[in-house]
């Protein structure tokens, strides 16, 4: 099946994702294994720190992380029982309702579909500017290139790649937290009444 906005995605990352893998990527993104999350946010800043330390370019940072990619596989291989009766028990399933509920492979496929869908039409973007280049296009065009270029020029990579890392840990579970909704539905409500007063 093509990646047809309604029906399931069939690009590559949707390929490599797995029932398992996708209910627990979710558990842990929407807060609700808390353990594990700190778990892996300690991982991933001494995986950053290590990067730092080591002065790594940019070719050694990508075969490090191959390197760890495979490492994780196989401890994954010899200790997934172990891991999955220590830190992922059976959790109360949450009604349809709920915003920070796991979404199945067949849901997640479908929304990886909308975004495939997005990045067709940037692609497209692009490939009539190449062949029609108009001035408002290219201006566009420019006025992107030059603002990336900065950011990473200013920033650099590194940072950039560790706020984006960062920001698939927290957002997600900021976006969905009931807690969180609540609080911030509350504020929203309480200000016209205090501006009123």
């Amino acid at each position: 099946m093509s990646c047809e906005v309604g029906g399931e995605c069939n690009c590559p990352v949707s390929k490599m994702l797995n029932e398992e893998f996708t209910l627990r990527f979710q558990e842990v993104i929407f807060w609700r294994r808390p353990i594990v999350l700190i778990l892996i946010g300690a991982i991933v800043e001494a995986v950053f720190w290590g990067i730092k330390k080591m002065e790594l370019t940019t070719f050694s940072t990508i075969l490090f992380m191959i390197f760890l990619y495979h490492v994780t596989k196989l401890i994954w291989h010899f200790f997934a029982g172990a891991i999955r009766s220590f830190l992922f028990k059976e959790l109360p399933e949450l009604g349809i309702d709920e915003p920070n509920r796991t979404r199945s492979l067949s849901e997640v496929r479908r929304n990886l579909a909308h975004v495939k869908a997005k990045k067709m039409q940037i692609q497209e973007w692009l490939v009539n500017y190449m062949a029609e280049p108009t001035l408002v296009n290219t201006l566009l065009f420019v006025g992107t290139s030059f603002l990336l270029f900065s950011v990473f020029s200013y920033f650099g990579t590194y940072k950039i790649l560790c706020v984006l890392v960062h920001a698939i840990l927290i957002v997600p579970g900021l976006i969905v937290n009931p807690t969180v909704r609540k609080f911030v539905a509350e504020k929203l409500n309480q200000e016209p009444k205090e501006k009123t007063e």
